[in-house]
């Protein structure tokens, strides 16, 4: 998962729903303004034929399964979007959005 502070880029801070290597954003919104209680899903997709950042997610987490590797899941940077303690960021996850944004995550990937 890719939303995490600093993204890993060349830029200091963001953007905020950056796409991933297939151009899709995790969250409905723009690229600086997130919806994080509502990822973006895009129905027919499949980890086969991805038509949105979760069918990828999906695709990758199978690859490392099928070949027996663990993988860890890091959802967000908490101290970035939680609060606004790290020079440059600011708050997109309020308790709600974060709790929203954690079942969605948790029914998805609980297996």
């Amino acid at each position: 998962m890719d939303f995490w502070y600093p993204h890993g880029s060349f830029r200091p801070f963001g953007p905020l729903n950056e796409t991933n290597a297939i151009v899709h954003r995790p969250f409905i919104s723009t690229e600086d303004d997130p919806q994080t209680a509502q990822p973006l899903i895009r129905e027919d997709g499949s980890p086969e034929v991805p038509n949105d950042y979760w069918d990828h997610t999906d695709y990758v987490i199978e690859a490392v399964k099928a070949r027996g590797l663990k993988l860890v899941l890091l959802p967000y940077w908490a101290n970035a979007f939680i609060s606004n303690r790290v020079d440059g960021s600011r708050i997109v996850f309020t308790k709600e959005d974060a709790r929203t944004y954690g079942r969605f995550l948790g029914d998805r990937y609980q297996n």
